[in-house]
């Protein structure tokens, strides 16, 4: 979680992986400070250093999320360590570095004049972003990034989207974007949006809607899917494997065929927990087709087989 913020300074993120990234590894700390047996008063002073660096909201929700490990005495001590920081003089920034609100109009106006590099788009609308804020134009600043997450499915603007409304609208709101990536196209991004949000209900039931439409040269996106999937989704799970194994033999990318015979032994084990394949061939039927129609790619079988 240290590494956010450099990180974050040197990166383009507009695709939302880093904010992906430290999302988890947030998530996983409450655990991690359980198990660790931590003491309170300790962990108090990490969270208490923690949020008052949070440039990019990679610890929005630490202390609520951290409150059972720190337990009473914990968030006593954090308490007073908020309240002992409300006591020191904010200081002054040298007249140079101020914000002159007044000069956040004309930026406004030079921002959306502005033309040139696509690649810089997410430099300029992150500054967008912080004129509107200073100048009090919030809902403008909610209208774009909901705009951010609609062209690109950008996980960091849509979290800092949700964040910022009222409790149950974000509910409301996130459903609405979940929705909206099942009909995102490419295909490619949704999956990986719905992959790393995460919400793997979505994730299996668009990976079911594309089927055969899969693409298997997605095999990073689709490996993830896999393993994600397995355990509450075979079937998705299993037409994923599927994707990356067929495009690797029809393709004839031999380097792939060690990778692809490992997910058709993955699909054999899922098969165990298939019910019902959805008019999808059963693993049998699968595997005969395949068989026909690639039998003679010996690399392939012989790793299959050994």
């Amino acid at each position: 979680m240290a590494l956010a913020g450099p990180l974050y300074d040197r990166c383009d993120d507009s695709n939302g992986y880093l904010g992906d990234v430290f999302y988890m590894a947030l998530t996983a700390l409450p655990d991690l400070a359980i198990a660790a047996k931590t003491d309170p008063e300790t962990l108090a002073e990490q969270v208490f250093v923690a949020v008052q660096d949070n440039g990019y909201g990679q610890v929005d929700g630490l202390i609520s999320q951290m409150a059972e490990a720190l337990g009473p005495a914990g968030l006593t001590h954090l308490k007073v360590l908020v309240k002992d920081l409300a006591k020191t003089p904010v200081p002054v920034p040298p007249k140079k570095e101020r914000k002159v609100v007044g000069w956040a109009g004309e930026a406004l106006a030079a921002l959306d004049a502005a033309t040139g590099n696509p690649r810089r788009w997410t430099e300029w609308h992150n500054t967008r972003l912080q004129v509107l804020e200073a100048l009090g134009q919030g809902e403008a600043a909610q209208a774009q990034r909901w705009q951010q997450f609609e062209a690109v499915l950008s996980a960091e603007d849509l979290r800092a989207y949700l964040k910022r409304l009222p409790d149950f609208d974000d509910i409301e709101a996130e459903d609405k974007a979940l929705d909206y990536a099942l009909v995102f196209e490419p295909p490619e991004m949704a999956l990986y949006f719905l992959c790393h949000w995460p919400t793997l209900d979505h994730a299996a039931k668009l990976v079911l809607q594309l089927g055969d439409k899969l693409n298997g040269n997605d095999y990073e996106t689709l490996t993830a899917l896999a393993d994600a999937l397995s355990a509450r989704h075979p079937l998705a799970a299993t037409l994923a494997l599927r994707a990356m194994i067929t495009f690797a033999l029809e393709r004839a990318r031999t380097k792939r065929y060690h990778h692809a015979a490992r997910h058709l032994l993955e699909c054999e084990s899922l098969s165990a927990q298939i019910e019902d394949y959805g008019g999808h061939a059963d693993h049998a039927a699968y595997l005969a087709a395949l068989k026909q129609a690639h039998g003679r790619k010996a690399s392939f079988w012989e790793r299959v087989e050994g």
